[in-house]
């Protein structure tokens, strides 16, 4: 397989492995940490199944292993490019 032939796929997602999450309804989220809320709110910051599905992916440290990865296999390329700081402009 040739790289070219990938270039323009490089932000592909495979959504249909991704587990649904069921909506929360914003009525009954608490608007204020308090000691009657807290059972609520460390319901909802929980871990969940799936929620750490990021982990199982083989990421490459460098383009050039996962383009090599890529053409090895014969599998579309997800490149994830990330400047700047994690929290943005926070």
């Amino acid at each position: 397989m040739r790289i070219e032939k990938w270039l323009p796929f490089v932000a592909m997602l495979g959504c249909a492995s991704t587990p649904s999450v069921p909506a929360i309804d914003p009525a009954t989220v608490p608007r204020e940490l308090t000691p009657s809320t807290y059972d609520r709110v460390k319901e909802l910051v929980r871990l969940r199944p799936g929620d750490l599905q990021f982990q199982a992916v083989n990421w490459h440290s460098t383009a050039y292993e996962g383009i090599r990865e890529s053409q090895r296999t014969d599998k579309p390329l997800l490149l994830w490019l990330y400047f700047g700081g994690p929290r943005g402009a926070c």
